[in-house]
């Protein structure tokens, strides 16, 4: 029996499945109907289909046809410039970008049934699930299909439904981020199909809500080694003396070491409102603490709040970048009269303020799940301030004058002052850089400690470009408040205001005033302001650096091709490999950072790589994301992949931010840079990031047409296969991609042999 509808003019919402896991809910969803008929509005990220090998027929009553037909998208013409061919292993292909106007999916996957498989429809279409795992990078993804196989493939459309339902439901509870799976089927209401659904319905969520009431919720977990007990029982004493009936978890939670994803432990930790980690040496040398830090870093994604607050009680030697990212409440003892319990009972009043803020015990926040930086407007506003004050901890009391000078002319003027904006818990080194790079006047106080601080300068040079680039109009006010022995030519390109001693307090009053009536538009520059006429467009002129080195490096021979002018030097030290312990084998030489659209780049430089270097280990970072954050930490080189998408995750704008604080403590090269498409102007930090090779440089393209000189275009895609585990299958490339990738490889390779060779000689010397 079946209730009729418009299939050919409506898409119909039957019902959903929602299902609770780790990172949130995900939402399996059954609908009637035309699934061209989804609103631009509802976009998602995949459309799939399914066919038979080579055969897209743009049939009427199929799929196929209805998007060549109503959205006019030609599967037969994606197939022939496909992003990713995957139907060796996992039986299909993803496009490109669809470029269609108004299209409500951002890419296609076909899945193509084999003929002459062993395995059966169901196996190979569980099997496909598999394929989201590099094509999400943990990024949340939405997915719509039809009911695969079951037009004029003629499978029974009760049995795919199990099978799809099923596959999705367990790899979302197994942390894939796919947020939400739209199951369409092009034909009237089914109540047979309505009825299998609702059975499956009950299974998953009964299943769901066993897992949830298994889980006790508390107010506050406490991450530490069993060593720091007593500082643990003080934290929690405090906390309880706070407030009757506060729940804290302070029991050591044993680990399965058979699991890879600690879901026991990250249950209770995220039906907490407050994870405190207890920073000590022991909690630095134990690794299932570190694990639980990184998990607790996760716990801030899900819960879109700072949930996470280190206490650091006893000061660490080569503290790990990844635990330097979040801000923490320093409870060390670092001067005479400081009493560590007493720091600890301030930290711990100031987290029962915040406390109550929170969500009660055991919410996770899953509404706008795909809400990531610098996508959601009210993110951007929370980022955007009138006035960043950029200085040197040495001089904070001016800054802190300064601040007060702008009170005193208006109390509404919102001013970034980091004492009082970055709070416990926060990402201190992602909020500084987008406060900076949005601010509509940015002002640096300037002094010895200032310029040798890397991250003033840092500061400072966000801020003189974005006012190169008359971006928004800024304003930037640089104020030298102490004597200083030099000032570098860099820092010269704008006057700097004398601030120092006795003139201090009345600049500071005219620069605050100046700034408040340029915010309130009776003037149209700050008074006090040096302008430029002639402002540089920094764009340009680091990619004529670029393109110079790589001329100097790079020539295109009339039978070699494109080749180095001086051959590389890999000659590998072997005489100590099979001395190497078992860790020492598993290290990972070399951590791979990317987005959706850049995995096909990420897979062609590891084929290059392999080709020129075997034997490395590359680690593609397709694992949990508490433990990216380890291999960021511990690999020899990162290579990071930046793009406009990239740029929009949270995640990748945390392992980006890692990266880069890494590369600060490090004197040789760790982190190689890629501008694989153009980052765009928001946030404005990654347009000025010394890029390695740059894909878009016009050197890549000039390379290409010599390369091509005499041949036909079409030899200006590379098609590239591999079979290495992270990035199964083929890859399409366009011929200036695969020259800069090429050099990516070579340099990462050159310099592998050096350090071996440097290495070697220092054990036999």
């Amino acid at each position: 029996m079946a209730h009729h509808i418009n299939v050919k003019s409506t898409l119909v919402l039957q019902d959903t499945i929602t299902i609770e896991t780790v990172t949130g809910k995900c939402d399996i969803q059954l609908l009637y109907g035309d699934i061209t008929k989804l609103s631009p509005a509802e976009k998602v990220d995949i459309v799939m289909v399914s066919a038979f090998p080579g055969d897209y027929a743009s049939l009427s009553g199929t799929v196929l046809g209805a998007l060549a037909y109503n959205l006019g998208i030609s599967v037969r013409e994606l197939s022939m410039d496909k992003e990713q061919d995957l139907r060796r292993h996992f039986s299909c292909w993803l496009s490109k970008p669809l470029s269609t106007q108004d299209s409500p999916y951002g890419r296609l996957l076909c899945f193509e049934r084999r003929r002459g498989s062993d395995l059966t429809l169901p196996q190979q279409v569980a099997e496909m699930f598999r394929v989201f795992v590099p094509v999400f990078n943990n990024q949340d993804k939405t997915v719509i299909t039809p009911l695969l196989a079951t037009g004029h493939q003629g499978y029974s459309k009760i049995k795919m439904l199990q099978t799809m339902v099923n596959g999705a439901a367990s790899w979302m509870e197994g942390g894939l981020p796919l947020r939400c799976l739209k199951i369409v089927i092009y034909d009237n209401i089914n109540l047979d199909v309505n009825k299998e659904f609702e059975r499956l319905k009950i299974q998953w969520e009964a299943r769901s809500i066993r897992k949830k009431k298994t889980t006790m919720s508390y107010d506050v977990y406490m991450c530490f080694d069993m060593g720091d007990q007593h500082w643990v029982s003080h934290i929690a004493k405090c906390l309880q003396n706070s407030r009757e009936g506060l729940k804290v978890f302070a029991s050591h939670q044993d680990f399965d070491k058979d699991r890879v994803w600690q879901d026991d432990i990250f249950s209770v930790m995220t039906s907490c409102k407050r994870v405190i980690a207890v920073f000590t040496p022991s909690f630095m040398e134990n690794p299932e603490c570190l694990e639980l830090y990184n998990m607790a870093i996760c716990c801030n994604r899900v819960k879109k709040s700072a949930i996470l607050a280190p206490f650091y009680i006893i000061s660490v030697p080569n503290l790990p970048n990844y635990l330097t990212q979040v801000q923490w409440v320093d409870c060390r003892v670092r001067k005479e009269g400081e009493i560590a319990e007493v720091k600890i009972e301030k930290a711990c009043a100031e987290i029962m303020k915040k406390l109550d803020q929170t969500p009660i015990s055991g919410q996770i926040e899953t509404k706008d799940s795909n809400r990531e930086i610098g996508v959601d407007e009210d993110e951007d506003k929370s980022y955007a301030y009138d006035v960043f004050i950029s200085y040197s901890h040495k001089n904070s009391s001016q800054a802190e004058a300064l601040l007060q000078a702008f009170k005193n002319i208006d109390p509404k003027i919102k001013v970034f002052y980091d004492r009082s904006e970055l709070t416990t818990g926060t990402n201190w080194l992602n909020i500084i850089y987008q406060c900076v790079g949005l601010a509509r006047c940015v002002v640096s106080l300037m002094s010895d400690t200032y310029m040798s601080s890397s991250m003033c300068r840092e500061e400072y040079n966000i801020a003189l470009a974005r006012f190169f680039a008359k971006d928004d109009d800024m304003q930037f006010i640089p104020l030298c408040v102490a004597d200083m022995e030099s000032i570098p030519s860099w820092f010269s390109y704008m006057k700097i205001l004398d601030a120092r001693g006795d003139k201090f307090q009345q600049l500071v009053s005219a620069v605050a005033l100046a700034v408040s009536d340029w915010l309130s538009k009776d003037v149209d520059h700050p008074e006090l302001l040096s302008h430029l006429d002639d402002l540089v467009e920094y764009g340009p002129v680091f990619s004529t650096q670029r393109d110079n080195i790589v001329r100097e490096q790079y020539e295109v021979d009339a039978k070699l091709g494109f080749q180095r002018k001086r051959p590389l030097n890999l000659q590998k030290d072997t005489s100590k490999a099979s001395s190497k312990t078992q860790a020492e084998l598993e290290k990972c030489d070399v951590a791979i950072c990317y987005s959706d659209e850049t995995l096909h780049c990420a897979a062609v430089f590891c084929h290059i790589l392999d080709n020129i270097y075997p034997g490395l280990n590359i680690d593609a970072l397709n694992k949990a994301s508490y433990l990216r954050l380890q291999t960021l930490d511990t690999a020899k080189k990162i290579i990071v992949f930046i793009s406009y998408n990239f740029l929009k995750s949270q995640q990748s704008m945390e392992e980006l931010l890692l990266a880069l604080n890494r590369q600060r403590s490090e004197k040789k090269q760790v982190l190689y840079l890629i501008q694989a498409a153009s980052p765009g102007q928001r946030p404005f930090f990654p347009n000025l990031l010394a890029y390695h090779i740059s894909l878009v440089d016009r050197v890549w393209i000039q390379f290409e047409k010599e390369c091509l000189k005499g041949k036909k275009m079409l030899d200006n895609k590379k098609i590239v296969s591999t079979n290495r585990s992270d990035f199964v299958g083929s890859y399409t490339c366009d011929l200036s991609e695969f020259l800069g990738l090429t050099k990516l490889a070579e340099d990462v390779a050159e310099d592998f042999a050096r350090f071996t060779t440097y290495h070697a000689e220092c054990t036999t010397g």
